[in-house]
C-alpha cells in the first residue's frame, strides 16, 4: 500500500477529536479486459481469498447471508420454500441476456466453491442482485431498516478543477470492507481506469468508484424513492426487464469507463436503458461535472450539471453538487436521506461564501462523524447528517485531471465509524 500523506492523518485526527480509526491495507490488482469473463478475476480471487488471516472467505459468507436475510424480509414471496430455487433459476435464465455478467458469476462461484460448495451461480445471482430486487419492493428505501442497506454520499467541488468526493456506504459494512480491493483495468496491457471494488459483487452490479486519468471519474449512488420508480413492480416484470437487455447499473458504468472522454461517458450514462433507478456522479477535467438521475421506467434522465443556474432545494451553489440517496429537487426534511446532503452543503457554504470552498475543507468535511445539530437522535429513517457514519466502508477522493490515481487519498476503514454528537464546525477544525 502506498503510504498516506501525514497531512491526511492530522486532518482526520482534527476532525474526529481523537485518534483516527484504522485503514485496511489497500491491495491492488490488475485485471486484463481481454481475458474471457469467466476467468477475468480468477487470479485476483485466487490471491485474495487466503488474505487477511483467513477471514476473507468468512467475509463473503457473512455478506451474502445478510443480503439473503434482507431479501427474505422485504420480498418473502420470492423465498417461499421450494419456490426459492425456482425463482433463482428463473433469474439465472434472465441473465442469459447478460452473458458477461453470467460468466463472471460462474467464475466467482468456481473460486468460492473451491472452499465452500454452496456458492452456486444461481444463488449468487439472486443475492448479488439485492439492490435492483429491493427497488421492486412495495416500499423501497435505502436508509430505513430493515428495508435495506444505506448507500453513499458523492459530491463534486469546482475549485481549481473538479475534485470528486465519495463515501461508499453499504451493509454489512465490516465484511464488505474486508473484501474491497483496488483494481487496475487493463486493455492491451495499458491501464485504462482504476476502481475501488468490493469483490463480493460482480461487475454488472458493482457500486462503481473509478477514475480514468486525464479524462473523468465516476461514482454510483443508490436511488430508491422518487418519480418514475420501479416500486411495486412484479418479479415477472423484473425478469422481463433483465431479459430485455436493459443494463444493470454496473454494466452502464463499465461502458462509460471504457469511453475516452467526459462527453462520451455522459452520453452513455444518460441514454442506455436501465433495469433499475440510480444516480451516476461524473466529473471531468475541464470544470465539467454532473449528477445523472436514472429512472427505472427508462424514461429520459435528469442531468444536473456543475455551473448550471438550475435552482435547487438546499442552497447548493454552482460550484458544488452533493448527491446522497434522494432526488436533488426534493427539499431538505421532506423525505428520507436529506440530512447528510444538507450537512455537507452547510459546512461547505458557511457564512454564505460566494467563492468555492477549498479542497482541504472539502476533504475535511468527508471525515466528519458528528451528527448535524437537531438530527442527532434521528433513527427512523437513520440519517443523522454524519458523513463518516457506521455504514461507511471507504472514503475516496478522485481527481480526473491527475496523471494517475492518488491511492493515498483512498481510505478503506477497518473498523465501524461511530457517530458523535453535534459540534460547531470551528471546534473540529473545519472552515477556519
Amino acid at each position: 500500500m502506498r503510504s498516506a500523506a501525514l497531512g491526511f492523518w492530522w486532518l482526520l485526527a482534527a476532525v474526529e477529536g481523537q485518534a483516527p480509526i484504522g485503514r485496511h491495507e489497500l491491495l491492488e490488482y490488475d485485471v486484463h479486459m481481454e481475458t474471457e469473463p469467466m476467468r477475468r478475476y480468477s487470479k485476483v480471487l485466487d490471491d485474495f481469498l487466503p488474505k487477511r488471516e483467513g477471514r476473507v472467505l468468512q467475509a463473503f459468507q457473512e455478506t451474502y447471508k445478510e443480503w439473503k436475510t434482507v431479501l427474505e424480509v422485504i420480498l418473502p414471496s420470492l423465498w417461499n420454500g421450494t419456490e426459492m430455487l425456482q425463482n433463482q433459476q428463473r433469474l439465472w435464465q434472465a441473465f442469459e441476456a447478460h452473458p458477461e455478467a453470467r460468466a463472471e458469476l460462474q467464475g466467482l462461484s468456481a473460486a468460492l466453491a473451491r472452499q465452500e460448495r454452496h456458492f452456486t451461480p444461481q444463488a449468487l445471482a439472486m443475492v448479488i442482485s439485492m439492490y435492483p430486487l429491493l427497488n421492486i419492493a412495495p416500499k423501497a428505501t435505502t436508509d430505513a431498516g430493515p428495508s435495506g442497506p444505506s448507500a453513499c454520499t458523492s459530491s463534486l467541488l469546482l475549485s481549481g478543477g473538479v475534485l470528486h468526493g465519495r463515501s461508499l456506504d453499504y451493509e454489512p459494512r465490516d465484511p464488505m470492507a474486508e473484501t474491497t480491493v483496488v483494481i487496475r483495468h487493463r486493455l492491451k496491457d495499458k491501464v485504462q481506469y482504476t476502481c475501488l471494488q468490493p469483490l463480493v459483487y460482480t461487475t454488472a452490479l458493482q457500486w462503481f468508484t473509478c477514475v480514468r486519468p486525464k479524462a473523468f471519474s465516476l461514482s454510483v449512488n443508490a436511488r430508491a424513492r422518487g418519480i418514475h420508480m420501479e416500486s411495486n413492480t412484479s418479479f415477472d416484470e423484473f425478469l422481463r426487464r433483465v431479459g430485455s437487455g436493459a443494463y444493470f447499473l454496473g454494466e452502464i458504468a463499465e461502458k462509460a469507463m471504457a469511453a475516452t472522454s467526459y462527453e462520451e461517458a455522459l452520453a452513455l450514462l444518460v441514454s442506455l436503458p436501465v433495469v433499475s433507478s440510480n444516480y451516476f456522479i461524473l466529473a471531468g477535467t475541464h470544470g465539467q461535472g454532473a449528477i445523472i438521475t436514472r429512472f427505472g421506467n427508462s424514461s429520459a434522465a435528469d442531468v444536473w450539471s456543475l455551473k448550471s443556474s438550475t435552482s435547487t432545494s438546499d442552497g447548493q451553489p454552482p460550484w458544488l453538487r452533493v448527491q446522497t440517496n434522494v432526488d436533488h429537487w426534493v427539499p431538505f426534511g421532506e423525505t428520507y436521506a436529506t440530512h447528510r446532503r444538507q450537512h455537507l452543503v452547510e459546512m461547505l457554504t458557511a457564512e454564505k461564501r460566494r467563492a468555492p470552498a477549498s479542497r482541504e475543507d472539502f476533504m475535511k468535511a468527508y471525515f466528519v462523524s458528528n451528527a448535524m445539530k437537531g438530527s442527532e437522535n434521528r433513527t427512523s429513517p437513520e440519517d443523522t447528517g454524519a458523513i463518516l457514519r457506521p455504514t461507511t466502508i471507504a472514503t475516496v477522493f478522485l481527481d480526473p485531471s491527475e496523471e494517475e490515481p492518488n491511492i493515498s487519498r483512498w481510505f478503506l476503514w477497518n473498523a465501524t465509524p461511530k457517530v458523535l454528537p453535534p459540534q460547531s464546525p470551528n471546534s473540529v477544525g473545519l472552515l477556519v
